[in-house]
């Protein structure tokens, strides 16, 4: 009874093994796909020019849709007994949501009511990306997992108008979690579909918007992430 029992547990463990070994181990490879922007431009100015009263306070958001690329490394092992993995990566990735997005922004005077346009950009540069990797074994050959990623990069907004153009530039963190489905096509080969949400930032520019009138200007991001990636583990 003894023998049976051991040889039960010897047959499960090398099962599970088996299932678990397309994932151990480190691993580097690549990603591409599409990501949807959400920009926020918002302005709020006030004052009097040449004896006209003004006063702004507009926010507008905007959809980009962009594509994505990047490459990746890590490690990650298999629980022989729950088939639960766990690991890291580490990533730099890139989007090509880089172009001005035109805003008419509604201006309110003692003499009447008009419109300004402004162009604003928020733009990233590549993103270096850190987050653990839970995940779970299932199908042989199949592994479902979440990522709670932290994303930095140097961040700029662009804000070109009628009277003045400007710039501002911060280093940025942001929360990028990402879920999605692993699959071993070969013992070393996995390909890789995700999905993720960026949580993005805000960058505020306190430069007055004209000569007598005082007020900020900011540029809000977040974004929705779709990506397919192939690696090779080691």
């Amino acid at each position: 009874m003894k023998k049976l029992f051991a040889g039960l547990l010897v047959t499960t463990a090398c099962s599970v093994i088996a299932n678990a070994a397309p994932f151990d181990g480190f691993y580097v490879g690549a990603s591409a796909g599409y990501t949807q922007k959400n920009q926020t431009f918002s302005m709020n100015a006030s004052g009097v020019e040449n004896g006209i009263s003004i006063s702004i306070n507009d926010k507008q958001s905007k959809h980009i849709n962009a594509f994505n690329y990047g490459v990746m490394a890590g490690y990650g092992c298999v629980c022989t007994t729950s088939n639960l993995y766990l690991g890291a990566e580490i990533s730099l990735h890139h989007d090509t949501a880089s172009e001005d997005e035109k805003y008419n922004v509604p201006i309110s005077s003692n003499i009447g009511n008009g419109t300004l346009p402004v162009k604003a950009q928020y733009s990233r540069s590549p993103a270096i990306g850190f987050a653990p990797r839970v995940g779970f074994v299932f199908a042989d050959s199949h592994m479902a997992f979440i990522k709670p990623g932290l994303e930095i990069s140097r961040d700029r907004i662009e804000i070109h108008g009628d009277s003045r153009d400007t710039t501002s530039s911060k280093t940025k963190f942001t929360f990028a979690p990402e879920i999605g489905v692993t699959k071993a096509i070969h013992k070393n080969l996995l390909v890789t579909v995700s999905y993720g949400y960026c949580f993005g930032n805000k960058i505020t520019d306190h430069s007055n918007p004209g000569d007598a009138l005082t007020g900020n200007y900011s540029v809000k991001y977040t974004s929705h992430v779709v990506k397919v990636g192939c690696s090779y583990r080691f």
